[in-house]
């Protein structure tokens, strides 16, 4: 029907041969996503125990799991 565009992502305005640019919209995401995979793979055992915790607990998970979601979080946040 109509042309494909295939997006890019160099932005016309930034210097690329500087050291320091500020990124666009679509490297920033790029980053970020990347980021969150990494943070998740590596955090695999702690997420999985928490789960599994929840699961088991349904309305005293906030109690019963606090360490476990303390766990979680600690690892996610040092990634």
């Amino acid at each position: 029907m109509g042309k494909t565009v295939q997006p890019t992502l160099e932005n016309p305005f930034i210097d690329r041969n500087q050291e320091l640019h500020a990124l666009t919209r679509a490297e920033e995401e790029a980053c970020y996503n990347d980021l969150k995979a990494r943070a998740l793979e590596y955090c695999k055992l702690p997420i999985k125990e928490f789960v599994e915790c929840s699961k088991e607990h349904n309305v005293t998970v906030m109690w019963t799991c606090r360490d476990k979601l303390k766990t979680m979080n600690t690892c996610l946040n040092t990634r």
